[in-house]
């Protein structure tokens, strides 16, 4: 549903994009990039990749309709772990910012995949 949602969006993923990651991979994860290829044929590992880069321009065009905002409830959120505020250096607070931010996104990515379900009638056995 994120893919076509991307691409309803005008997203696209090149041959060129495919290849970048494929060479991040090899030289980063070489370990897991040839684990990969013991499971799945190259053809198969480009397709995935295809796959994930689609995904996550779709998110980005998400995000940039829908941004998240995480001034809001970011204290509170401190609070649910016992943390106050003033007691960390500009540095843990942009960490715990950039936490909270990927929590968020990803409660506002779920419940726009449930939206997506509904819309597109699927029926889940």
């Amino acid at each position: 549903l994120l893919m076509q949602y991307a691409k309803n969006n005008g997203c696209s993923v090149s041959k060129q994009e495919v290849d970048e990651l494929i060479r991040e991979y090899k030289e980063t994860y070489s370990v897991f990039y040839e684990e990969a290829l013991k499971i799945y044929t190259e053809d198969e590992l480009r397709a995935g990749l295809e796959n994930r880069i689609l995904i996550d321009k779709g998110k980005q065009v998400y995000f940039s309709k829908f941004p998240i905002d995480t001034e809001k409830g970011f204290e509170d959120y401190l609070k649910s772990y016992d943390i106050e505020i003033t007691s960390l250096t500009e540095e843990q607070i942009d960490t715990a910012k950039q936490k909270y931010k990927e929590k968020l996104e990803e409660t506002a990515m779920n419940n726009f995949v449930k939206e997506l379900r509904k819309e597109s009638n699927i029926e889940y056995k």
